[in-house]
């Protein structure tokens, strides 16, 4: 556990060699942690080693089985993959078993289906993103800022990186 949480600090500060080696040796020690597993799928998926962070997925799902957050690494690998109309089914897929998107993976979705010229789809996961401000979902002034990024609409995301920023989200402070 302790290498595993030194882990994160390497992989947080880009260290992404000494990450990997240390998570190799706590997987040895412990290989159902799901920590290692974590951790060298998020340095693979850094290091634009896609089909590596996949496989270390697809172990963790072997090892402790499939749960929600391995959704949301396959709607992350699938956009690094420009595999959009993937992270539109997988989402549909998780609304369709009673899950409600996360911030995170309604900006995936919009930005998907962006890429894909459904406009008015895109426009829509936006819409909800930015409406469900008021039902406490985590970040979400951070998450529509990479959306409209994405949509390549600059006044958008500094207006939605300004309301992050006085909102304290997380995730804009980890940016910084």
């Amino acid at each position: 556990l302790i290498k595993n949480r030194y882990c994160y600090f390497l992989t947080w500060m880009g260290e992404f060699d000494k990450a990997s080696t240390l998570a190799k040796e706590a997987m040895s020690i412990d290989p159902v942690d799901y920590n290692s597993y974590t951790i060298l799928y998020l340095v693979n998926l850094f290091s634009d080693s896609v089909e590596t962070a996949r496989m270390y997925m697809n172990e963790l799902n072997t090892a402790v089985g499939r749960h929600i957050r391995q959704v949301t690494w396959e709607i992350e690998l699938s956009f690094s993959e420009g595999n959009f109309k993937k992270i539109n089914q997988l989402c549909d897929s998780l609304v369709k078993s009673g899950n409600e998107l996360n911030a995170l993976e309604l900006s995936y979705n919009a930005m998907a289906y962006y890429a894909q010229n459904q406009l008015e789809k895109s426009n829509e996961c936006l819409r909800r993103l930015q409406d469900s401000r008021n039902r406490n979902l985590s970040n979400p002034f951070y998450f529509s800022s990479r959306a409209y990024a994405f949509r390549n609409e600059p006044d958008s995301v500094f207006a939605n990186l300004n309301k992050s920023d006085k909102k304290r989200e997380i995730n804009f402070i980890r940016l910084k």
